[in-house]
């Protein structure tokens, strides 16, 4: 078993949430659990990389998330 580093789960996130994404959506596609996933996306939503739309309940890749993918080279469609 691998595990990742933080910016390889927070470039796992972004990917996900392309399109915007319930926490349900992240948690299958990721494999976090749900206290993983709590921590993580509210550090990913300080930082700005990520929104939150409460009206729809969905998670949203920002474009300052979209310039860190790139930056890790991890932009391509999922």
């Amino acid at each position: 078993m691998t595990t990742r580093d933080a910016s390889t789960i927070m470039a796992d996130i972004l990917k996900v949430c392309k399109n915007g994404c319930t926490k349900e959506k992240i948690t299958e596609e990721t494999n976090l659990s749900h206290d993983q996933l709590r921590r993580i996306t509210a550090e990913i939503v300080d930082k700005g990389y990520l929104r939150y739309l409460e009206h729809q309940q969905v998670y949203m890749t920002t474009d300052k998330g979209y310039i860190f993918l790139d930056s890790k080279g991890s932009i391509q469609e999922t």
